[in-house]
């Protein structure tokens, strides 16, 4: 079979999976911005940059754990996640309370919304309300909670060679690799040339075709260095390996990275480049050169800008980022999103248009949400530490 008719082929078996009602990616839950993003897709291989307090690990928990969990609870027979997590800088614990706010605040309709250290009662004044543990409790939570303990499974290998294992050993036990033998023709380190006989790679068959690996390493600035190699030369170890099982098995590897502090700095403020580049990866830039999209995340209200892209950022404060297609292999790049991010419960959120009657709609609503939490004067004559001084 010639290339073009390879090519043929797999174009009209994408195009059978979409007239048959099955899907070809999980869908991004940013509508308006699915012709740049149109969701996660397999044999792909994502990369989530951003700087400090950008929130990349909240971000790449609600594009690749939230959205599949739910997509998944919705739609069972049309895809099946497995979302293989080695958390480097958090815990498993501390996921999942995030992941249990934000089921929380959809099940209550918006009621309840709780951050995870609000969940651990961690301020003395404010115990968790009983009504949200009935929300637990309840069919529900729990409907929900067990398709994630059933998608997410943690593990604590921290090296590259580790990860991998891992994730081909998972692979071939959930699926068969078919090799084809052939001879393999060299010339040996005395001139001499000889053939051997070995088995390839040719293809590999999941046992479940509607089944989404998804392996995410977050943040590969934390990753155990291998022996005898710097950190640098070991996300690149990374790097090659999410490349080899991308290209092979079809999964869709997620790697978290931090942007170096000249792409943050006031430098860069002052030229008005905030927003995150392939240059500005720290530590190691091959992982940008492998990936198959590069997402970058900005936050202007860090740089104390009142206003970016004509959203109302003095309103919006922390609340607003702008997720950004960086770098596209298939399709767009550059492509921005802006959204809205509730950090209490790691939501995000398409924003309206600037300058709509609907973006209006959301300024007041954060307007109204903060005259509400506000204390007033009373409250802080109240307080025990006022009064302690």
């Amino acid at each position: 079979m010639t290339l073009r008719e390879q090519i043929k082929e797999s174009l009209i078996k994408s195009r059978e999976v979409i007239l048959r009602g099955g899907v070809n990616c999980i869908p991004s839950r940013f509508t308006r911005f699915r012709a740049d993003f149109p969701g996660i897709r397999k044999k792909f291989y994502y990369l989530v940059t951003g700087a400090t307090k950008s929130s990349k690990t909240q971000f790449t928990n609600y594009m690749f754990i939230i959205t599949p969990i739910f997509y998944y609870l919705e739609h069972p027979e049309l895809i099946k996640p497995t979302i293989m997590y080695f958390p480097l800088e958090e815990t498993k614990e501390e996921i999942t309370l995030r992941f249990y706010a934000y089921v929380i605040s959809v099940i209550s309709n918006g009621k309840y919304e709780i951050s995870p250290e609000n969940l651990e009662s961690v301020d003395e004044r404010s115990p968790l309300p009983q009504e949200v543990l009935d929300i637990m409790d309840s069919e529900a939570f729990i409907r929900i909670a067990n398709a994630y303990e059933e998608c997410v499974t943690f593990y604590e290998d921290r090296n590259p060679t580790g990860i991998y294992k891992v994730i081909k050993g998972y692979l071939e036990k959930n699926g068969k690799v078919i090799h084809e033998e052939k001879d393999v023709t060299y010339v040996d380190d005395f001139g001499v040339t000889k053939t051997d006989h070995i088995k390839a790679f040719k293809e590999y068959i999941p046992n479940n075709p509607n089944e989404y690996v998804i392996p995410i390493v977050d943040h590969v600035g934390l990753l155990q260095e291998e022996r005898g190699m710097t950190l640098k030369m070991t996300i690149e170890k990374l790097s090659e390996y999410f490349v080899i099982l991308r290209n092979r098995y079809s999964i869709s590897p997620v790697v978290v990275q931090q942007q170096n502090m000249e792409t943050t700095n006031l430098e860069a403020f002052k030229a008005n480049k905030i927003r995150p580049t392939k240059d500005g990866l720290k530590d190691s830039k091959r992982t940008g050169e492998d990936c198959s999209v590069l997402i970058g995340l900005t936050n202007p209200f860090s740089f104390g800008l009142p206003e970016y892209l004509g959203y109302n950022i003095s309103t919006l404060k922390d609340s607003f980022r702008v997720m950004e297609i960086v770098l596209a292999r298939k399709g767009k790049a550059n492509g921005l999103c802006p959204l809205y991010f509730n950090g209490a419960i790691n939501q995000y959120q398409e924003l309206p248009l600037p300058n709509t009657p609907e973006l209006n709609t959301v300024y007041k609503y954060i307007e109204d949400k903060r005259k509400v939490n506000r204390p007033t004067v009373s409250m802080i004559l109240r307080s025990k530490l006022f009064k302690k001084k």
